[in-house]
């Protein structure tokens, strides 16, 4: 009678990412794979994304508001601004700009956006877009503090970081009647890389180190200090914020702070085979969202050389990572559409939506490692594989001899609660996946009924 060869199903076993680049018989459980999540226990098959909006033109820059009860996207192309309210069609508010990046922020009604070219633009929620003529000749970035615009590394000098009045986006020249104002970040070591809202104020980060922007009143009314976060990041778009927690990514590596102490999130096995393929010259290009329902944080970038555009996911309830294989050009985290909503090209997308990409099927796999069952020095005989799935997916059984072979594989099955391999190896890989549209599967456990044979040479 089959005697049980083993099991895998604690859930900190299923949820431990996918490790591409250790030993084959060190890494946790799984080796490889795609679009795939780690949650509840298991793997299943990721969220992809649905088709939204189509706008004029390449997006690089998305922002969103909810004004008087409708939920909007404004969206910055290379030479123009424009936005969709729900329910609406895509809108020009502004077009003739020099083609560039932009960086954009919400105050009330009004958008203020800048391309680190031209003035400021503010749309004053009708017309056209505007240009604030009292603030500074470039900034590269704009954020609201409060009731004051804040924009830095403004005129092109790196540190500097200019507000308006109070509650006024056209006035950037301080005088006795104002409050106005501006000051440089003394110690910066580069040009302001990004900037997000942080509690009650707004952080921001050089290459290598976070600073906090503040209201304090008085002659001052703004200040900086200096965090003992020694964290940079890696472009305009690499940092994500969660409540009291900013995700960032540097040269240095993946990393997660509240602004005191730093934790570096991915693995030195993780980061030694993802950082080769990022390429920081392209830092601008990085994306970084955060996605409050399935709590995972996500960035995309330009890879180096031949690998194109790619994503990585980080869990960071389970410190499991895994990887996207779609490009995004803009991104901005779950907030008033519910989703997080992302770019790639003209389209923008709805994130974390359904189990295609668009209209397009999204594959997605997972990879053990070789399983010896507890006896890496014996054949094993399988009878059975039971699996605790659901959905609709292929299942594959590879047989090594060799943790370091190559893989024999069986012929693949449609993925069912039982499966009869009915052969011996001493080592066994067990592949999931799909390719068709429409497609979703989960995967929460594993036993192999079977009897242990002789000893491998």
């Amino acid at each position: 009678m089959p005697q049980t060869l083993g099991e895998i199903a604690e859930p900190q076993q299923f949820e431990t990412g996918i490790w591409k680049s250790v030993d084959a018989l060190k890494a946790p459980l799984w080796v490889d794979g795609e679009n795939v999540a780690f949650r509840k226990g298991q793997v299943e098959k990721a969220r992809g994304y649905a088709s939204f909006i189509t706008a004029g033109g390449a997006v690089n820059a998305l922002q969103q508001a909810l004004v008087g009860g409708v939920r909007r996207v404004y969206m910055g192309l290379p030479t123009s601004l424009q936005y969709y309210p729900e329910g609406g069609s895509v809108t020009n508010l502004g077009t003739g700009y020099t083609s560039g990046a932009w960086s954009m922020s919400c105050f009330g009604n009004y958008l203020l956006a800048t391309n680190n070219i031209e003035k400021l633009q503010l749309w004053p929620n009708t017309g056209s877009a505007l240009t604030v003529s009292d603030a500074p000749t470039t900034a590269r970035i704009v954020r609201q503090l409060n009731v004051f615009t804040v924009l830095f590394d403004a005129n092109g000098n790196p540190g500097r970081f200019v507000w308006s009045d109070r509650g006024d986006p056209t006035t950037f020249t301080a005088s006795l009647s104002n409050l106005a104002g501006g000051d440089y970040i003394r110690n910066i070591s580069s040009r302001t890389q990004c900037a997000e809202e942080f509690g009650n104020g707004l952080a921001c980060w050089s290459s290598e180190q976070m600073y906090l922007i503040s209201y304090v009143g008085g002659s001052s009314v703004l200040s900086y200090r200096t965090l003992p976060a020694k964290v940079g990041a890696a472009g305009i778009n690499a940092v994500a914020v969660d409540g009291q927690l900013a995700y960032g990514l540097e040269p240095r590596g993946f990393w997660k702070t509240d602004g005191y102490t730093v934790q570096w999130i991915a693995d030195p096995a993780v980061w030694d085979f993802l950082s080769p393929r990022i390429d920081f010259t392209a830092g601008d290009e990085i994306t970084c969202h955060w996605d409050a329902e399935y709590q995972c944080v996500e960035w995309h970038w330009k890879g180096t050389g031949a690998i194109g555009y790619e994503g990585w996911c980080y869990y960071p309830k389970t410190n499991a990572w895994a990887p996207r294989n779609w490009k995004l050009t803009a991104a901005i985290s779950s907030a008033v559409w519910g989703k997080p909503l992302g770019a790639n090209g003209t389209a923008v997308l709805k994130l974390a939506t359904g189990v295609n990409l668009g209209s397009s099927a999204m594959p997605a796999s997972i990879q053990t490692k070789p399983l010896a069952w507890g006896a890496t020095d014996f054949y094993k005989w399988i009878d059975e594989l039971r699996l605790r799935r659901s959905g609709s997916a292929s299942f594959q059984v590879g047989l090594l001899d060799d943790p370091d072979g190559s893989i024999s594989w069986l012929t693949a099955e449609t993925m069912a609660e039982r499966h009869f391999p009915m052969r011996e190896a001493a080592f066994w890989v067990l592949k999931v996946y799909s390719t068709a549209v429409d497609v979703d599967w989960s995967l929460a456990g594993v036993e192999a009924f079977g009897a242990f044979g002789g000893q491998r040479l």
